[in-house]
């Protein structure tokens, strides 16, 4: 049955209303695909609410997490929104307490390895960046890897790879510290079971495969001496290069996510993040989105770090393209047979009317002449 020209018209005009909005925003996703930055306010245009911002800030609240708290304030502020006064005065109050707090949390990470705030990893890696750490994970872990136990590889490998970067932190001045830190924070979530396992599984694959064993024994048996500097150096000597420049990158993409989202913002990035890749994608949106960083993730979670997140979202935008000009094609096909049809009557017309002039014109009397007279 064929449809009439009209509803083929009308179905062009609604498919082309439909697509004034999509038409927008898969401009924007084209480009989110490839950029975290855009990626991330693509998404919460259409996922975030007051009320998403409200009940996350309570919550923040509920749990003691200033952190949090804040980064939802500045999310709020970024999209033109106001939080409420109590929940305000809440954050400043419990903002009024942050020396007492860091002086706690200071303690903790240097004598517990606890990182759960800036302070407590400042604390952590004032531990570490002596050595002293590094070296008693490697007694600890590397000592099982020696004896055929199981052994945590990747927690040896960031031992190994910050003991070759703090070397390279006190000859730099300083230079390598932020680096440092990231493999401190990656290797305290590790051993507390909070880095991401996909994470964990990618890193580790690479570890193991990269560890000196002999250079480890070297290692455990300079430290069973107490001949600390010994032991550091042939500690810097357990990874295989290529390793150690994967373990920088990973651990300077972690400072710049932590120099920029903070401790916490650093801590859910690698409780979500799959790859090293993924990581580096996070440290790019946090120079981007700074503070806000946590609470972006905390809404979005890994998507915010994949591409892929997108692909529903552009499959339904391609099919409602392929209808509009589908009705499109369709709705031109039927004018140009419809205005083809109106074409040739018209031209039967006046072909027709043509042949009646004619045969009236053959069949008309002659005109009989008068003549003059005389």
């Amino acid at each position: 049955m064929r449809l009439p020209v009209s509803l083929h018209f009308i179905m062009v005009v609604v498919c082309a209303a439909a697509l004034v909005s999509p038409a927008r925003t898969a401009v924007l996703g084209v480009r989110a695909i490839n950029d975290p930055v855009v990626r991330a306010d693509f998404e919460l245009e259409h996922s975030l609410t007051p009320q998403r911002i409200s009940l996350e800030v309570d919550a923040a609240i509920s749990n003691g997490d200033l952190d949090l708290a804040d980064s939802f304030a500045g999310l709020a502020r970024e999209r033109g929104l106001e939080l409420r006064s109590e929940q305000q005065n809440e954050i400043e109050a419990m903002r009024a307490d942050t020396l007492g707090r860091a002086v706690r949390d200071f303690r903790d990470g240097f004598t517990q390895n606890d990182m759960r705030s800036g302070m407590a990893m400042s604390g952590a890696i004032a531990a570490d960046v002596s050595g002293y750490g590094d070296l008693r994970d490697l007694a600890h872990e590397g000592g099982k890897w020696v004896d055929g136990q199981e052994a945590d590889a990747l927690v040896v490998a960031l031992a190994a790879a910050g003991l070759a970067i703090t070397a390279a932190t006190w000859t730099s001045l300083g230079a390598a510290l932020p680096v440092r830190g990231g493999l401190s924070l990656t290797k305290a979530l590790q051993k507390s079971g909070r880095l991401s396992k996909a994470l964990a599984g990618d890193l580790t694959r690479v570890a193991g495969a990269a560890i000196d064993r002999d250079a480890l024994k070297a290692s455990l048996a300079a430290a069973s001496r107490f001949e600390f500097g010994a032991a550091r150096s042939a500690g810097a000597g357990l990874l295989r290069p290529a390793a150690v420049v994967e373990l920088r990158r990973l651990g300077g993409d972690v400072a710049t996510v932590y120099r920029r989202a903070g401790a916490r913002g650093a801590q859910d990035m690698l409780a979500v993040a799959a790859s090293g890749s993924e990581v580096s994608t996070a440290a790019r949106l946090a120079v981007a989105k700074g503070t806000k960083t946590r609470a972006i993730l905390k809404v979005l979670g890994r998507g915010v770090l994949i591409a892929g997140s997108l692909s529903l979202t552009l499959a339904g935008w391609l099919l409602t393209f392929a209808g509009f000009f589908f009705a499109l094609a369709s709705f031109s096909r039927r004018l140009g047979a419809s205005i083809g049809r109106v074409v040739w009557k018209l031209v039967d017309m006046l072909r027709n009317r043509a042949v009646v002039t004619t045969t009236l014109r053959a069949h008309a009397p002659a005109k009989v002449g008068v003549e003059p007279s005389q």
